[in-house]
């Protein structure tokens, strides 16, 4: 079940400032070095590497945009094609 407005504001607010950092490809996983040479080889025109490794093996988290957004509004990971077709789907008229 989704959460409600106020709880999603909570918890965006929270993963910003907890264990929680940015990573293209990822999928709420531990941010660990492994993950940054699997996702950078994936996406090498995406992560610049070096960068990512600066947060590598820190106790983060590592989440991607999509994964962010899934998370705050407390829904299964999707990716952003799904969920643009969800939004899609809320608004189109009856």
């Amino acid at each position: 079940m989704a959460n409600t407005i106020e709880q999603s504001n909570e918890l965006a607010q929270s993963m910003c400032v907890s264990g929680y950092r940015y990573l293209y490809g990822a999928k709420d996983q531990s941010y660990t070095m492994e993950l940054v040479n699997q996702l950078s080889s994936a996406y090498q025109d995406k992560i610049d590497r070096a960068d990512a490794l600066k947060h590598a093996d820190k106790g983060y988290m590592a989440v991607d945009s999509s994964g962010f957004v899934c998370k705050v509004l407390g829904i299964a990971n999707k990716s952003s094609s799904q969920l643009e077709s969800m939004a899609v789907k809320q608004i189109e008229p009856l």
